[in-house]
């Protein structure tokens, strides 16, 4: 679901991606955050994407909103280790986004931005809810 800057829900995706067996909500958390980043870049979006220089991702996961400054500016210079020194969880996701976010930067200077939402705390939220349910059941 794409909402325009007055709040409006402009576009509803018919092409939900499907569910993995056994993924982890964080993990579906992270691959929903790669699979919009994908759709920008490839131009399936409802708007002109040359019009706009930043990509604001709304989330309720704090682990994905939280984290995603580690991604792009700790966990490369440890070798995806955490501080404790173990390894970060569901790294490949992590460098994937963190790659996607990076070559919009470069080819076309969109800046993306992550936010932390309250999840099912207004229409839009749980309308996605909704459809996360629909696609997991």
């Amino acid at each position: 679901m794409w909402v325009d800057f007055g709040g409006d829900e402009r576009y509803e995706d018919d092409e939900l991606p499907t569910s993995f067996g056994g993924a982890t909500n964080n993990q579906m958390e992270l691959q929903a955050a790669v699979e919009v980043l994908k759709r920008v870049i490839a131009g399936r979006v409802p708007a002109d994407m040359g019009d706009f220089r930043r990509v604001v991702i709304h989330s309720d996961s704090r682990y994905v909103t939280e984290n995603v400054g580690s991604a792009i500016y700790s966990w490369p210079g440890q070798k995806w280790m955490t501080r404790t020194g173990s390894p970060v969880l569901n790294a490949a996701q992590w460098k994937e986004l963190v790659r996607l976010m990076q070559r919009l930067d470069k080819e076309r200077g969109i800046w993306v931005r992550f936010e932390w939402v309250k999840g099912k705390s207004d229409s839009h939220t749980k309308r996605v809810d909704k459809l996360a349910m629909n696609q997991a059941g």
